[in-house]
């Protein structure tokens, strides 16, 4: 009886589209990342890594891999606030925690094949400052908005079990 009780509290809706959310927030946070000795990031881009030291890229990556888990956290603590003010129940946004994890280490999230989109607003500005800056905070308003809109919310909780 505890095992069905467990289940029925969980809900697939929020599981998925916090999931998604804290994509956009690992995202939008290794998009920022750029910001940070572009150079080497556009040297990254082109493959001309030949003048560059191994301890800057190894510093440049480890900082990337860092953004990436920053932007899970984030994402993780306000799925878990999200679900503690709407009374959800708290194990939801810790399955959320586990499957975002999971799908940023084998790189599921999809983003070699949704970046081409997700990047375009920024492309209206020739400043390379301005195009991350833009890039970042599109994906993280659309996380934002995954996690507080009210028609979610109640998309959300038309599938929690009474």
């Amino acid at each position: 009886m505890a095992s069905s009780n467990f289940i029925s509290k969980l809900n697939w809706r929020l599981i998925i589209i916090h999931t998604i959310a804290c994509g956009f927030f690992i995202y939008g946070f290794k998009v920022f990342v750029y910001l940070h000795d572009h150079d080497f990031w556009f040297r990254m881009e082109t493959a001309d890594l030949t003048s560059v030291s191994i301890k800057r890229i190894t510093t440049n990556l480890r900082l990337g891999t860092y953004s990436g888990f920053a932007g899970l956290f984030v994402g993780f603590i306000i799925s878990l606030i999200v679900s503690l003010v709407r009374k959800w129940y708290w194990l939801n946004p810790v399955i959320v925690l586990l499957l975002s994890f999971s799908l940023l280490q084998y790189n599921l999230y999809g983003w070699g094949f949704l970046k081409h989109i997700f990047l375009l607003p920024g492309s209206v500005f020739s400043d390379y400052t301005k195009y991350i800056i833009t890039n970042g905070m599109v994906l993280l308003l659309i996380g934002g908005l995954l996690f507080f809109l009210k028609p979610v919310a109640k998309f959300i909780n038309a599938g929690q079990v009474k």
